[in-house]
C-alpha cells in the first residue's frame, strides 16, 4: 500500500511535467503565448499524452464541467459536451462562453486541433474536439462539439417513470454562448400530445419555478418573459421545417388584415439534452395564451382538442371547470384563459359556437344569443388551412378567441396550433413513418373539411357567393402583401440553412435514423409552388 507521500507525488509530478511542457511550448511559440479556447488551455499531443500516461483514467461524469456557470450539456453515453457557439458581427460562428471545471483545483484542457482555426467549419461538420479533465491523481477524457443552436437541458430523478400527462418536478437549463442568456431553474413538466406520447422523442410543457416552487418568469432566447414554455419535437416532419414555416406563415397572413387578426406562437430552434442523453432538434415556443393575444380579464380563450364534440349535458357536467372531458378522460375542449375557474358565462360561448357549426342553430340565432363570429378572422383561418392543407386543424388543434364587447356580446376569432401536418404531409396511420405520409396530389385539390374549416363550410352553405367573393378579396390582399411560393419556400430554406449550418441536422439524423430527417426540400418546393398556382387560378389572382 502506497504511503500518503507517494500518493501525493503522482499528481505533483504530473503538474510539474505539464508545467515544463507548457513553458517549453510557450518559449517555442515566441510571442504567441499559450493557446486558449473558451478560457481553456490547449495542449499539444505530447503534453496531452504525458498527462494521460501519469494518471489513473476514470469515466467522465455529468456536472464536472461548467459552461457559463451551469453544468455543461453532456451526453453521458458518448462523453460528449454540446457547447453553443457565439456569432461575430458578420454572423460567423466562433467559440464563445466560459468553460471551466466544477471543482476548484481541477484542471481542464483541450487537445490541439486544426479546427480551432476554423470554427465555422467545425460547427457545420459537428467536429468533435478532445478534452481532458485532471482531478488529483486521476483524469477523465471526452469530446466537445460546437453547435450553432442554443442547447436546452431537462433533468429529473431517473428513478421516476414518466407516465401519461402527469406533472413531475425537474430542472430546466438554457445554455447560450453569452452568460447573460444562460438560465438554470427548477421546473415542473409534463408530456404533451396524444399519438405522439408513444414516441421516444416527446413533446413537453415546462413551467419554471423558483426554489419555493412558485412561478418564475424568465426571458428565454430573448423571446419574452414567461414561466410557461413548450418543447416541440418535430419528429413526424422529416424536413423539421414545416411547423416553423407554417407558424410564421399564419402570422404573416394575419398581418394584412389591419383589424383584429390574431397571431399564434413561433418556433425557435434548439437542441435538447434529457438526463444527460442527447435528444436532437427541438422547437422552443411560448403557448398561445392571454398574454400573447393581449386579452383582458373579460375575454375567454378555448382550445379545441378532438374531432368529437361534447353534448350539452357534458358541458353542464363540467360547468365551473377548465376542461370538458370524454368518458376516457381525454379533454374535448379546454379553457386556456383566464387562468381561474370559469366565470358566469361558463362554457356558453363555446357551446353556442359548436351548436352553430354542427347545425343546432343558424347564424342569426347565434348572434341573437350574443355570440358574433368575426367573418374576416374566420375566412383568413380558412384560407390558411386551404393554402397549407392543414387537415389536422380544420376543427381540432384550434383556438376560439372570445373577446367581450361593450354591449356584453362576444366576438369570436380563430387561432391555430400544432402544425406538423401541413404542406402536403398528412396522418397516414403507420407507426413506421410516425403516422406521416406525403401527398403530391393534395397540392391541386380542395377537399371540404380537410382543406377547409368546419365553420367555413357552414358559412359557405348559407352564403356561397358572398364567402367566395370575400375569399378572393382576402387572397389578393395576402398575395399583394408579399405572401408567395417564393417567400414561403425562402423561409423554409432559411430554416433549413440554420439547421444544417449549425450541425444540428446531421446530429438529428444520427440520433433518429428511422425514417430519418432530410435536408432535401425539392418535394416541399414543388408542392408549395403547385399549391399557389392552383389557388391563384381558383381565386382569380394575377401577379
Amino acid at each position: 500500500m502506497k504511503s500518503g507521500m507517494e500518493r501525493i507525488a503522482v499528481p505533483v509530478l504530473t503538474v510539474l511535467l505539464l508545467a515544463l511542457f507548457l513553458l517549453r511550448g510557450q518559449q517555442e511559440s515566441g510571442q504567441k503565448g499559450i493557446a486558449v479556447c473558451m478560457d481553456i488551455q490547449i495542449l499539444s499531443s505530447e503534453q496531452f499524452d504525458t498527462c494521460a500516461a501519469e494518471l489513473q483514467e476514470k469515466e467522465a461524469v455529468p456536472g464536472t464541467i461548467l459552461f457559463n456557470g451551469c453544468a455543461a450539456p453532456f451526453d453521458e453515453e458518448k462523453s460528449l459536451l454540446y457547447l453553443p457557439a457565439g456569432r461575430d458581427a458578420e454572423g460567423c460562428f466562433h467559440a464563445s462562453g466560459r468553460l471551466e471545471p466544477a471543482s476548484e483545483g481541477d484542471h481542464l484542457y483541450f487537445l490541439e486541433d486544426p479546427f480551432f482555426d476554423d470554427p465555422e467549419l467545425a460547427v457545420a461538420q459537428g467536429h468533435a474536439f478532445d478534452w481532458i479533465l485532471v482531478s488529483g491523481s486521476s483524469f477523465c477524457r471526452g469530446q466537445a462539439v460546437l453547435t450553432g443552436l442554443p442547447v436546452l437541458c431537462l433533468d429529473w430523478d431517473r428513478d421516476l417513470e414518466i407516465q401519461g400527462k402527469k406533472s413531475y418536478t425537474g430542472r430546466f437549463s438554457v445554455c447560450m454562448p453569452e452568460s447573460s442568456g444562460t438560465v438554470s431553474d427548477r421546473c415542473s413538466f409534463h408530456v404533451r400530445g396524444n399519438t405522439s406520447t408513444f414516441y421516444e422523442k416527446k413533446s413537453y410543457r415546462i413551467s419554471l419555478q423558483d426554489r419555493n416552487g412558485d412561478r418564475k418568469k424568465e426571458n428565454l432566447l430573448g423571446i419574452r418573459d414567461d414561466d410557461d414554455w413548450i418543447l416541440l419535437p418535430m419528429l413526424t416532419d422529416t424536413s423539421r421545417i414545416r411547423e416553423k414555416t407554417a407558424y410564421d406563415l399564419w402570422n404573416r397572413m394575419q398581418a394584412p388584415a389591419g383589424t383584429d387578426g390574431v397571431i399564434s406562437s413561433s418556433v425557435h430552434y434548439t437542441e435538447l439534452v434529457i438526463n444527460n442523453r442527447y435528444y436532437g432538434i427541438y422547437g422552443l415556443m411560448t403557448p398561445v395564451d392571454g398574454k400573447l393575444l393581449g386579452l383582458t380579464d373579460r375575454d375567454l380563450l378555448y382550445k379545441i382538442n378532438t374531432w368529437e364534440v361534447p353534448s350539452d349535458e357534458e358541458y353542464r357536467d363540467f360547468d365551473g371547470m377548465d376542461e370538458v372531458r370524454k368518458p376516457n378522460g381525454i379533454s374535448y375542449v379546454d379553457l386556456k384563459y383566464p387562468d381561474r375557474a370559469l366565470a358566469a358565462d361558463g362554457w356558453e360561448p363555446m357551446r353556442l359556437f359548436q351548436g352553430y357549426v354542427y347545425g343546432a342553430m343558424s347564424l342569426e340565432e347565434l348572434e341573437a344569443a350574443g355570440v358574433v363570429i368575426d367573418r374576416e378572422s374566420m375566412l383568413r383561418y380558412n384560407l390558411f388551412c386551404t393554402l397549407t392543407h392543414a387537415m389536422d386543424n380544420t376543427w381540432k388543434n384550434t383556438f376560439l378567441v372570445c373577446k367581450k364587447q361593450a354591449d356584453g356580446s362576444y366576438r369570436l376569432y380563430r387561432d391555430i396550433w400544432d402544425l406538423n401536418y401541413t404542406f402536403g404531409d398528412y396522418f397516414a396511420g403507420k407507426i413506421d413513418n410516425f403516422y406521416t405520409a406525403h401527398s403530391v396530389r393534395s397540392a391541386t385539390e380542395i377537399v371540404p373539411f380537410k382543406d377547409t374549416g368546419y365553420d367555413f363550410e357552414v358559412l359557405r352553405a348559407s352564403d356561397p357567393e358572398g364567402t367566395f367573393a370575400d375569399s378572393c378579396r382576402i387572397w389578393k390582399e395576402i398575395r399583394d402583401a408579399g405572401v408567395s411560393a417564393d417567400s414561403v419556400c425562402g423561409a423554409a430554406e432559411s430554416s433549413m440553412e440554420e439547421l444544417t449550418r449549425s450541425g444540428a441536422m446531421d446530429r438529428e439524423a444520427q440520433r433518429w435514423p428511422q425514417p430519418g430527417p432530410s435536408a432535401d426540400l425539392t418535394e416541399f418546393r414543388r408542392w408549395v409552388t403547385d399549391r399557389f398556382s392552383y389557388l391563384d387560378d381558383i381565386y382569380g389572382y394575377k401577379e
